[in-house]
């Protein structure tokens, strides 16, 4: 049912001579539900005349979440009707969904014929939950179904367990029994159906996550395939998972070459440059999409700018280049978010304590004031005044300990000594004359040197020379 057929059937209710009966009123009512209208599904059901448990179960189809039943379990206690088969299916159906499997068991108990759709949604909020053993056992319950074996019930059972293989929290044994099931589901699964591209994704990306070398070849396999061609999501896992930057940039000319262009493409292209410290290339990827239409989002912007906060101990260019990227995401009008804030003021307040009394420690403060201050009511209304407070005072304090810093020369020591000066060799000590070699000469040529390059200055392009 789509959207424009649901005046249609609000015509028909109209133009009846007698009035409708509990069959039509209910299918009417399945219109609404169908099409989203979940305010005009609640105003007919509030003025039909006899409404029954068929009436309660559409209306439990608008739910998302356990707590968005409470509305049409309401229902059936108001008329004093008992919750059917379905009734319970679909509550079973939620709280597996909602990770309340304790709930969802006590449903599906009560129930003498569970439905396939239940029995996967059990299996696959067991397997996320690392219950494997529990987990094959709705999911072999499911398969001698009928209907139970169908294609994207096997997907979405092999999709479950993908969270054992990359969360932290999971021992390597129980990863590799992860992996192992997962490899024999595939194998289930290749039983009854041809794989599809969404399977041979679920099975790149477990084995990405465990053999990174095993990923060619089937990506290879895939391309040979009649019915799993690589699509859009199989480059970007394929990006996600690159080992060096030659590799995240042959599959990103597959994605541009291919007009599969998109901003989770992008996002996880400049993921990968970041993680393999080809932070300029993100840069320049993101100032310049390969495409016009292509609109970065405020995670494209928050992974460059952490990314070059977290280079700035490295490169004295980062902190700079990160505070224009930064104004660059405010001018284009995108908003940073909360999340946002939070990882930029604490990559801001690791480097700054890196630094030192370098000279770009304001950059990485004034960027973190700034975070701070646009993000402050997403801040408040999520963590609450006094956190974003106590960020507040955390980045002046570490702005009074990098001024500190500067101030005492603290920092103009570990300058030399980057260099492999030291003031016993070169005769000389920093509060007192130079006494041979003008050390201290040469130390303050090369500062600044360093200045004019955090200012993108050349001397053969400015047409003139420092010194």
């Amino acid at each position: 049912m789509r959207a424009r057929d649901l005046p249609s059937a609000v015509s028909l209710h109209r133009s009846l001579l007698h009035p409708p009966d509990a069959v039509f009123l209910n299918s009417l009512l399945n219109v609404h539900v169908s099409v989203g209208d979940a305010r005009g599904a609640w105003a007919l059901a509030r003025s039909m005349p006899h409404p029954n448990v068929r009436t309660a179960n559409t209306l439990l189809k608008l739910a998302r979440t356990p707590g968005e039943a409470g509305g049409a379990l309401g229902l059936l206690e108001e008329l004093g009707l008992r919750p059917d088969a379905v009734t319970r299916n679909t509550l079973a159906h939620l709280y597996a969904g909602g990770g309340e499997l304790g709930r969802a068991l006590e449903m599906q108990s009560q129930n003498i014929r569970p439905t396939p759709l239940l029995l996967t949604t059990l299996a696959s909020s067991h397997f996320s939950a690392g219950n494997l053993q529990p987990g094959l056992d709705a999911w072999n319950r499911a398969l001698s179904l009928p209907g139970g074996c169908s294609l994207a019930n096997h997907n979405r059972v092999l999709r479950s367990l993908l969270p054992n293989l990359s969360s932290p929290s999971r021992s390597r044994s129980a990863q590799r029994q992860s992996l192992k099931l997962l490899l024999s589901l595939h194998q289930v699964l290749k039983s009854h159906h041809a794989p599809d591209t969404r399977s041979y994704n679920t099975l790149l990306e477990a084995l990405l996550l465990s053999t990174p070398s095993s990923a060619p070849p089937l990506l290879e396999i895939m391309r040979a395939s009649r019915t799993a061609k690589p699509d859009r999501a199989t480059w970007t896992i394929l990006i996600k998972g690159a080992q060096s930057r030659a590799e995240a940039e042959g599959y990103w000319s597959e994605v541009v070459g291919g007009g599969q262009l998109d901003v989770v493409a992008l996002n996880a292209y400049l993921e990968s440059l970041v993680r393999l410290r080809a932070v300029a290339s993100a840069v320049s990827v993101l100032r310049s999409p390969p495409s016009p239409s292509l609109r970065p989002d405020v995670i494209s912007y928050s992974t460059v700018v952490v990314g070059l906060l977290r280079a700035a101990p490295r490169s004295p260019r980062a902190a700079p280049a990160a505070r224009r990227l930064y104004g660059a995401c405010r001018a284009r009008g995108v908003e940073p978010d909360a999340l946002f804030a939070r990882l930029a003021v604490d990559a801001c307040l690791s480097s700054a304590a890196e630094v030192g009394g370098r000279e770009d420690w304001r950059d990485l403060v004034a960027l973190a004031m700034r975070a701070l201050g646009d993000c402050r009511p997403r801040l408040v209304r999520e963590e609450g005044v006094e956190s974003w407070a106590r960020r507040r005072r955390l980045v002046l304090a570490a702005a009074r300990r990098a001024g500190e810093k500067e101030r005492s020369g603290e920092w103009e020591d570990a300058f030399l000594e980057s260099r492999g000066w030291n003031a016993i060799d070169s005769s000389f000590s920093w509060g007192g004359k130079a006494r041979g070699g003008g050390a201290k000469k040469e130390w303050e040529k090369e500062k600044e040197k360093d200045r004019m390059k955090r200012k993108d200055w050349d001397s053969f392009n400015s047409g003139f020379r420092l010194f």
